[in-house]
């Protein structure tokens, strides 16, 4: 008899932990599927980092997804592009991609400056060349969107515009 009252005392210990373990791991069940649910949904979306966002957009432009792509550019640049003529469009969108020839990005690097930020991509073409593309960013919600003018950005320009400063610091070795 001993030993079953110890073994009733024992259950009745753990007995508070357990129920206070399932009710933590149910509610973290029930917000997970509820989350999912929720981007599966469209109600709510995964933010992208600047350099996933240049990338997406030039893959975008390149594989001639042109909604996609717009989805990517600022509110500011999203009525520039608006304002352009068919001709205008199309030009700037074989520019960007080099007569969609452009086979790979390789991203540089970025750098972040709160609400805006600069992002580098090596954009190889045919044959065997590759082009430096810089793209400005400002922080639009949630969102990082490409800033007017597209494809057009000097890095150093750039960062010297958020960045007055940085011209006097030494690079990083």
């Amino acid at each position: 008899m001993k030993y079953l009252e110890r073994l009733m005392n024992g259950v009745r210990w753990i007995t508070p932990i357990e129920r206070w373990t399932a009710g933590v791991a149910v509610g973290l069940g029930v917000l997970t599927v509820g989350w999912i649910i929720a981007v599966l949904f469209g109600l709510t979306s995964i933010s992208l980092s600047p350099g996933e966002v240049v990338i997406a957009f030039y893959d975008a432009v390149q594989e001639r997804r042109f909604d996609d792509a717009t989805e990517f550019l600022s509110d500011a640049a999203k009525t520039e592009l608006a304002a352009l003529s068919v001709d205008e469009y199309d030009t700037l969108m074989r520019d960007l991609t080099h007569d969609f020839t452009s086979s790979e990005l390789d991203f540089l690097g970025v750098q972040n400056f709160g609400r805006n930020a600069v992002a580098g991509v090596l954009q190889d073409m045919q044959p065997d060349t590759v082009e430096l593309r810089v793209e400005v960013l400002v922080k639009e919600g949630r969102h990082w969107r490409i800033e007017w003018p597209l494809g057009v950005a000097n890095w150093t320009e750039s960062v010297d515009r958020f960045d007055p400063a940085a011209r006097f610091r030494s690079p990083r070795q």
